[in-house]
């Protein structure tokens, strides 16, 4: 048999961190309910059973300070140990594993490590998992897979594909990828690119050779430049070879 309160009787009591300040209409299945103030100033309507079987204390701060609590608590504990664990490959490995994460006021760290938000990336986006990118690697000597490129590259690196198929060609260092992206992947673009640097470097070295000094400053060069440029013209006369462009 349900209980009959005399409701207004509880009006101005403390119950924990609430206090009746007026009975609210019935909640469902008849329930006495009661609006309540808590002690920080929100207002929450509570069931009277549970302010009476203390159910509910707050209006949901002092769940949040028991929180937070156990967290700084936590925190704590990771600081003095310096090993933190990932809650996706469920290992201990050390802080400096793990990104910074703004949103968290306790330890600032992601609860992924680098290595997990890294291979769920390269699976959502490539569908490769991140030791196929370590074997890419491994496979290139470390280096950028474009030719004559000696930077080195890590598992953090740029990983090309082919737009049309999605087949991944290779890991490329940050410059290269962007210079491909850049020239629309255009082959007569990336050659006749080349061969204008080669040759405006040729023009450089002829003109070098005439002031018989390889120390030449930027000032003096220009100068030569602008007197011996249009003698050794003809090193740049040559039409580029940009495939009937």
């Amino acid at each position: 048999m349900a209980h009959i309160y005399d409701l207004p009787s509880f009006i101005g009591r403390q119950f924990s961190r609430l206090m009746v300040i007026d009975i609210a209409p019935p909640g469902p299945r008849g329930r006495s309910m009661c609006l309540c103030r808590c002690t920080c100033g929100i207002t929450k309507v509570v069931s009277l059973k549970n302010l009476l079987s203390g159910k509910t204390q707050s209006c949901g701060c002092l769940f949040m300070e028991k929180r937070e609590s156990r967290h700084r608590e936590a925190a704590a504990k990771v600081m003095a140990t310096g090993i933190k664990r990932c809650s996706k490959c469920k290992e201990m490995k050390l802080l400096s594993a793990f990104g910074p994460r703004s949103v968290s006021v306790y330890l600032g760290l992601c609860s992924w490590c680098f290595d997990c938000w890294r291979d769920n990336h390269l699976r959502r986006k490539f569908g490769i998992s991140l030791e196929e990118v370590r074997e890419l690697i491994r496979s290139q000597d470390g280096m950028c897979a474009v030719k004559g490129c000696e930077t080195l590259v890590d598992t953090g690196s740029p990983v090309d594909h082919c737009h049309e198929s999605g087949r991944i060609r290779g890991i490329l260092c940050t410059p290269c990828n962007v210079s491909i992206g850049m020239l629309g992947e255009d082959p007569r673009r990336i050659a006749g690119l080349a061969e204008y640097v080669r040759q405006w470097q040729q023009l450089l070295l002829s003109v070098r050779a005439t002031t018989l000094n390889d120390s030449t400053t930027p000032v003096t060069l220009n100068r030569a430049l602008d007197d011996g440029g249009s003698t050794n013209a003809e090193l740049c006369t040559e039409p580029l070879d940009t495939g009937g462009r």
